[in-house]
């Protein structure tokens, strides 16, 4: 597998991080094969053309007989940060607005420097520091981390969907550890609903929607979630429509452990979409503060006060 990913970075110089391995270890098997996975140095993925001049001329002379090679796309998944910030407004002349974009900025650039190649981790800790290190003011951070993945599922045919999130997701009796964008869906007795949304229960994915503080069950089984492994699967899932208007549902999971680890040909990235920031400060002036990365409001609230985006 070395000589692959030698020959496909000395050969093929826009590539900026390479992973390989054989069919026989790929999910499920396909012998005779050897697949790579490549990120470019400008993008998220290759054109058909260049993975289709990379098999073809990079690799065609150098290849073994009788194996043949397939270049893939990475598998991407993004890591949501939400973190509230205590800070002290009388031990700074800053804005909490300006904070809060320094914090948003230090979270970004954490995920620039330290995640986007293959085995690329997410360390908690590290990230916290840098956090915490940002404004001499802030005196303390209580940070969650959660990990999305986005899917295209096609309209109107049930269908199934793997989702692999490769890290452990808690079992906590009772609290639901996935979630969802919004999409309309069928109940089980043909009425379209709207509004509809992923949860898991027991080890059982459901389609939902939400009356008042209820949450009203549409599809009682859709698929599966394996809590140790982070694979989720959808069955039987068949969405009429996508709330926000894209082609897309985003699929969000709690984790068993703050450290993420990526799985061989996926990269972990963190967007600007997926970083929440909320401000509470204890200098006395009594509000509490609330921006991500397109929003800012204020409130007058004692207790913490959360934003969130839909993407």
């Amino acid at each position: 597998m070395n000589d692959y990913i030698r020959i496909l970075q000395r050969d093929y110089t826009a590539a900026e991080s390479v992973v390989a391995w054989g069919g026989e270890d790929n999910d499920p098997p396909v012998y005779g094969k050897v697949y790579l996975a490549v990120k470019p140095a400008g993008g998220l993925t290759l054109s058909d053309a260049t993975k289709t001049f990379i098999k073809n001329t990079i690799l065609k002379d150098r290849n073994i007989v009788s194996v043949t090679p397939e270049i893939t796309d990475p598998d991407y998944l993004y890591i949501k940060v939400d973190t509230t910030i205590k800070y002290n407004s009388i031990e700074t002349d800053l804005t909490a607005a300006t904070i809060q974009s320094q914090i948003s900025n230090t979270i970004y650039q954490y995920g620039q420097t330290e995640l986007g190649l293959f085995a690329d981790q997410f360390r908690y800790s590290p990230l916290i520091k840098k956090i915490d290190e940002t404004e001499s003011a802030v005196e303390s951070s209580l940070t969650s981390v959660k990990l999305k993945r986005t899917f295209t599922p096609t309209l109107n045919v049930s269908s199934s969907y793997t989702l692999k999130f490769s890290n452990q997701i808690p079992v906590v009796n009772g609290v639901a550890q996935l979630s969802s964008t919004q999409f309309s869906h069928e109940d089980d007795n043909g009425i379209l609903r709207t509004g509809c949304e992923l949860q898991d229960t027991d080890g059982t994915l459901q389609v939902f929607r939400t009356s008042g503080a209820d949450r009203i069950v549409v599809a009682n089984n859709v698929g599966t979630i394996a809590y140790a492994s982070g694979n989720v699967a959808l069955t039987t899932f068949k969405p009429t429509a996508i709330a926000d208007g894209t082609a897309n549902v985003e699929v969000t999971v709690a984790l068993s452990s703050n450290d993420i680890k990526p799985l061989r040909e996926q990269i972990l990235l963190i967007s600007n979409n997926d970083i929440t920031v909320s401000m509470i400060d204890t200098g006395g002036t009594g509000q509490t503060t609330a921006v991500d990365a397109t929003t800012t409001s204020v409130t007058t609230s004692a207790t913490t006060s959360t934003s969130s985006s839909s993407y």
